[in-house]
Order: structure tokens, then C-alpha cells, then sequence
């Protein structure tokens, strides 16, 4: 009993020196990408475990966990998807999770760090998922009770306090279907991505997917999937190994292509493309339906489609490509780019198929209005 006890108190200790503002301010330069993952109060809570496993192929990267304190209820024990906090600090690539308590553990005297304000400094992106409809109301409005509102607050969105870098907040709303459809949660995804996303913007929504909820309904609301979100941190982030046949493209996720995903290879397609040019005159260009609160890939594009598994023996071996200078590629390109990346085994088809020659007039169409919207 003993023993047990003192392997517990070790256990404490190494965490208390695993979390110390000490250890986190000697990590700043310790060459890796740093990952601030935070999960809110959503059911989707328990794909924290997928996330961070996905990303564990990576030996450069350092992943910080905040949780906040409803996102701790999920996360206590109850299943193999539901580890306790603790045991994921023991997950790869994972230095330190906080909790609300973390802030101001200790009575603060003058000179010492302030964990949020670090945290911002620490991280290279920060990532949400997930984001519930309680934080997303926090973020918009600006309240900080709490240690993720209050890093969300003190974050450089204008790129002039932090050496002059800009970086993002991704976040991954998830939340029953009449609370997404709810008008203020449009007004607030407005904000995010009309206000402070876009080109030059700090925060990305990675909108909600249609699914089965946890609560028994069906509709959207239903996070994005953890393949989905472990691609997109590696893209922002950047990748160990380039494209040498497409440098300035970031073409496509091989997580999402190399997994067993439920995902079928058009919504692939889709993701690849509009991952990398959200927008809505894109959306336009490339004949997807927009909705009030989802954009979904036309029907041709999901329909009469190979069996996945010749994408996936395509993409396995290939890595996450950057873009190798600021300057992005024109829209039509990234088209070209597209249709050439995949070849004419993955042409998507109409049931009722126009033929070769209307094909290519669409194709044509698409790329004239990408030329007409963005020069």
C-alpha cells in the first residue's frame, strides 16, 4: 500500500512539473509545432483521444490540452474513448493539459508567468474541437471566465504583438441541430467568418457535418470528423516532407485517404478542394449548393464514384504539401490543379452523364467564373 502510494505521489509530481509555467516557457524553443488543442462542453469532447492519436505520427509536434470545465465530465473514465485527464497527459506528443484550475493554481505574486498569456505565446495554432454553443457565444462576445476564453481573448488577431505573425484559431462547432440552426448561432458564425476569417483573418470555422447525434436526432450539428481536423492541423502547421511535383498546392489529406473513414471519396474531393479555397464565390464557381448553415458537394459528385480504396492506395505514401511562398495560386490553377491531381479514373459522374463535350463545357464554365471573381 505504501508503494502504491508513493507511485501515486511520484505521479503527481511529475504532472505538477509536466504543467509548471517553468516547463512551458523552456518548450518555446524546443523546435517542434505547437498544438494548443482546447475542447469545450460537447459530447464531441470524446474524439480528443482520436485527434491526438492522429496526430502522433509526427515526432515534431507538441501538443498542449485545455479542457474546460464541462468538457471534463466527458472525459472521467467511463469507456476506452473516455480516458481520464490525467491519462492523457501520458498520450504521445502531449506535454501538459490544463484545466480551469491551472489558472492561478498558486497566489500570483509580481513577476510571475501568467498561464494564458504564455499559452498564446506557446502555441502555434489553436485549435477547438470541440466548440460548443456556450464558447462560441463567449468567443463572439468577448467574455474570458474561464482559462481557453481567456487565451481566446488575449490572442494576437492582429499579428503586431507576437513578432509579427498572425496565427489561427481553427474551430470545430458542435452542438445539437436547432441550436446550429438557431439565429443567433448565425449571426455569431457570421462574425467568425465574415469578421475575423477570410484570407487575411485569425479565426477558420471547420462548419458542422451531418450526422446521427448523441442525443437520438438526426441533422447538422454533429462535429466534423477527427480525420478532418488532424489534416487541417497539419496543414497549418506545415508538413516535414513537400510535393516536389506541387509545390505551391496544398493538394489533399492522406489521413483522411489512408484511414478507415466512413468518409466516401467524393465528400474527399470536396473537402480537398474547398478546405483550401473557402470562399464563397468558390462555392459558386464549383457548383455547390450554399445553405444558411451548410455548404454541401453537389449530388454528381457523391454519385455512381469507384470504391474509395484506389484514392487511398493513390494518396497512403504522400504527405501534406505547403504552400512554398505567400503568394497563393490563382483559383483557376488550384481548378486545373484539382481535376489534373486526380486523373480521369476519378472523374465524378452524373447518373444521367451530358457526355464528354458538355463535361468539358462545364469544366470551362467553373474555371470563367473563378477567372471572373478572383482575376
Amino acid at each position: 500500500m505504501l508503494h502504491m502510494t508513493q507511485n501515486g505521489r511520484d505521479a503527481h509530481h511529475d504532472l505538477l512539473v509536466r504543467n509548471s509555467p517553468e516547463a512551458l516557457e523552456q518548450s518555446r524553443s524546443d523546435h517542434k509545432r505547437h498544438v494548443l488543442l482546447a475542447a469545450s462542453g460537447s459530447v464531441a469532447t470524446i474524439k480528443l483521444v482520436q485527434i491526438i492519436e492522429g496526430l502522433s505520427r509526427r515526432d515534431d509536434i507538441s501538443i498542449r490540452v485545455i479542457l474546460t470545465s464541462s468538457a471534463v465530465h466527458f472525459l472521467a473514465g467511463q469507456s476506452h474513448e473516455q480516458p481520464t485527464v490525467s491519462a492523457i497527459n501520458y498520450m504521445p506528443n502531449v506535454d501538459a493539459v490544463y484545466t480551469d484550475s491551472s489558472e492561478w493554481a498558486t497566489p500570483w505574486k509580481r513577476g510571475a508567468p501568467i498561464l494564458h498569456i504564455n499559452l498564446r505565446k506557446w502555441a502555434d495554432v489553436l485549435v477547438i474541437a470541440p466548440l460548443s454553443a456556450n464558447t462560441l457565444a463567449k468567443m463572439v462576445n468577448g467574455l474570458c471566465d474561464n482559462l481557453l476564453t481567456s487565451v481566446i481573448r488575449a490572442w494576437d488577431a492582429t499579428g503586431t504583438v507576437d513578432g509579427g505573425i498572425q496565427k489561427k484559431i481553427v474551430v470545430a462547432p458542435s452542438m445539437n441541430t436547432a441550436m446550429w440552426r438557431h439565429p443567433i448561432t448565425a449571426k455569431q458564425i457570421k462574425t467568425l467568418e465574415e469578421e475575423w476569417g477570410g484570407e487575411n483573418g485569425w479565426v477558420e470555422v471547420l462548419r458542422p457535418i451531418s450526422k446521427a447525434l448523441a442525443c437520438g436526432d438526426v441533422g447538422e450539428g454533429g462535429m466534423v470528423t477527427w480525420q478532418v481536423i488532424v489534416s487541417v492541423i497539419e496543414v497549418k502547421i506545415g508538413g516535414k516532407k513537400f510535393l516536389p511535383e506541387q509545390p505551391e498546392f496544398s493538394l489533399v489529406y492522406d489521413r483522411l485517404a489512408s484511414s478507415s473513414s466512413s468518409l466516401s471519396r467524393g465528400h474527399l474531393l470536396f473537402f480537398s478542394v474547398f478546405r483550401f479555397c473557402t470562399s464563397s464565390p468558390f462555392v459558386t464557381a464549383m457548383n455547390m449548393k450554399s445553405h444558411q448553415n451548410e455548404t454541401s458537394s453537389p449530388g454528381f459528385w457523391t454519385e455512381n464514384i469507384n470504391p474509395p480504396s484506389t484514392l487511398r492506395d493513390r494518396l497512403r505514401n504522400q504527405d501534406v504539401a505547403v504552400p512554398a511562398s505567400p503568394k497563393p495560386p490563382t483559383y483557376d490553377h488550384v481548378y486545373q490543379q484539382f481535376r489534373a491531381s486526380f486523373g480521369a479514373d476519378l472523374e465524378p459522374t452524373r447518373r444521367n452523364d451530358p457526355g464528354p463535350s458538355a463535361a468539358e463545357n462545364r469544366d470551362a464554365d467553373a474555371v470563367t467564373q473563378l477567372r471572373g471573381e478572383f482575376g
